[in-house]
């Protein structure tokens, strides 16, 4: 059970920190247009 919280926990940051690179991405694209 707690290896499944850790996997969860990892992937949930994995999925923060890919978000966070794509709106640090996006951002820039917006600002321009």
């Amino acid at each position: 059970m707690a290896h499944d919280v850790t996997r969860v926990t990892g992937k949930a940051r994995s999925l923060k920190m890919t978000t966070g690179q794509i709106c640090h991405l996006v951002s820039p694209e917006k600002l321009q247009v």
